[in-house]
């Protein structure tokens, strides 16, 4: 059976408390209340951001991959590391573009990590509400900007749960004990003789 399912309430988590030790990171930002329930509350020195990595991996396939409306030579991904002052880091992997890695690496170094330096991981909507503005430069493509926001959002949620020692679907409130699923196939060919 899983755990209480703890909720994001602005920058407040409310849980069941089942007397476990809050995670090092927030421990001398939380309070409890209450004889069943547990509010941390987050302090903005909490998880601030100091530090971001990127790096962009390109690796070949052995045959291009086709779909409807592209084709693929090689399988990308952006790992995005984001480090606090707490010394929590997160880890991501995002993106499957080509071309366009080097363009996304520059907008997160240049344009994105210094909006979120000093700003605490501890609220990651006002995270993006940082780097949203780099979605208006219209001499670009916007969905460059919103393709690095996404590297640096999914670092920021990830160390937020790391913190909390709890995996996202957790804080977010939904689990599931079924989805539905869609399956792309194509990256391997069999050799029929």
């Amino acid at each position: 059976m899983l755990p209480a399912a703890e909720r994001v309430t602005g920058r407040t988590i409310r849980s069941v408390n089942d007397g476990s030790a809050a995670p090092p990171a927030l421990a001398d930002s939380m309070t409890a209340t209450g004889e069943a329930a547990t509010v941390r509350t987050f302090d903005r020195r909490a998880l601030v951001i100091d530090r971001v990595e990127t790096i962009a991996l390109r690796a070949p396939l052995a045959h291009r991959f086709s779909g409807s409306a592209y084709s693929m030579d090689n399988r990308c991904t952006i790992i995005t590391r984001l480090h606090t002052r707490d010394g929590l880091v997160s880890e991501v992997y995002n993106g499957d573009t080509d071309a366009e890695q080097e363009i996304i690496v520059r907008i997160i170094h240049e344009e994105l990590a210094p909006r979120l330096f000093g700003h605490s991981a501890t609220d990651p909507e006002g995270c993006w509400k940082q780097m949203e503005p780099a979605t208006n430069n219209i001499l670009r493509d916007r969905a460059l900007a919103l393709q690095a926001i996404a590297c640096l959002d999914s670092a920021v949620w990830d160390v937020f749960g790391k913190a909390l020692g709890q995996p996202l679907h957790r804080i977010w409130g939904a689990t599931h004990d079924e989805l539905p699923i869609s399956v792309i196939g194509g990256y391997y060919h069999l050799d029929l003789g």
